[in-house]
């Protein structure tokens, strides 16, 4: 067995991944897939860029910011990352404590982002900004990923945050508000991607195409009607402070064609020119001649695409 390294935002994005465990889809491409879950963006990308692991499964703006050296990290100025497939069309949703019932009135109220740089910080300023709110209205607090985000929102630590399923299915019954999505306000948009050296893709072309494969087929597995009851047992093994509830809920919510993941875990050509858009929107210095060709490699998920289909016939 061939050992993999992956690095995570915990949460239910993960899916394919769990399904790709316990169905042994990693085990049937000679693969030992760990997967570490990251405190937050900055960890998580400067310890791939590192070399501490093989794969990040994170969001493609991510992948923009460091590449083109635009974070607050210690990390090379410009690492050579690049998403080699997709995932998710983010799951984000603008959560709230109970008392505010639109957007409008998070006005001088504090919001929680992982990083002012990097992220999902300038989906969440494009969400205030078409209500009628600067980046100056409200307060920007620095908390870290999705799981600290959450933790620190039902502990009332600030007022908003953006969150993931199931993350906000479980704030909602807690009495917390869903103020808007991310989906209805910007339509197309690329979520989690995994992203790689390019270095340490083209030395392992064949592992990483194996990897590809094995989230393939988790998807697809995922996406057959007949899995449902199966899927939310894998999903409660590996969350179980969802419940069962809060897990079909999440099924309905992700397990979508239009909202959820990505179908075959194709990427969103579109949906990534949109964070491109977002980052030269707020960030002064991004580099807006950069083509989006200079952020993604698609020919490892073309090889395990291929490879699948022929499987499959």
């Amino acid at each position: 067995m061939d050992k993999i390294s992956t690095i995570v935002f915990p949460g239910g994005f993960n899916w394919p991944l769990f399904a790709a465990t316990e169905l042994g889809f990693f085990e049937r491409e000679r693969l030992d897939v760990s997967i570490t879950p990251t405190p937050n963006s900055v960890y998580q990308m400067t310890s791939l860029i590192g070399g501490e692991f093989d794969i990040a499964m994170t969001a493609f703006d991510n992948v923009v910011a460091y590449r083109d050296g635009a974070t607050d990290a210690k990390a090379s100025q410009q690492a050579d990352v690049v998403a080699v497939s997709g995932g998710d069309r983010g799951f984000l949703s603008l959560v709230s404590t109970a008392e505010f019932t639109d957007i409008s009135s998070l006005k001088g109220h504090k919001v929680a982002v992982d990083a002012l740089t990097t992220g999902y910080a300038f989906v969440l300023m494009d969400i205030l900004a078409n209500f009628g709110l600067a980046k100056a209205d409200v307060e920007f607090v620095k908390v870290g990923g999705v799981a600290d985000r959450f933790k620190g929102l039902l502990k009332h630590d600030f007022d908003a945050t953006l969150l993931v399923s199931p993350f906000d299915l479980i704030a909602n019954a807690k009495g917390f508000r869903t103020l808007a999505s991310a989906f209805t306000q910007l339509g197309s948009y690329q979520g989690v991607v995994a992203a790689v050296r390019r270095s340490w893709a083209l030395e392992n072309r064949e592992l990483l195409v194996r990897f590809i494969r094995a989230q393939v087929a988790g998807v697809q597995w995922l996406y057959a009607p007949e899995n449902r009851d199966e899927a939310i047992r894998i999903l409660i093994k590996h969350l179980p402070q969802i419940g069962p509830e809060l897990a079909q809920a999440s099924y309905a919510a992700m397990i979508d064609g239009n909202q959820g993941f990505q179908q075959d875990a194709a990427v969103d050509l579109e949906g990534m020119q949109t964070v491109l858009g977002l980052r030269r929107k707020y960030v002064e210095s991004c580099q807006s001649g950069r083509q989006l060709s200079e952020y993604i490699d698609l020919s490892f998920y073309n090889d395990a695409l291929q490879d699948e289909r022929q499987v499959i016939q």
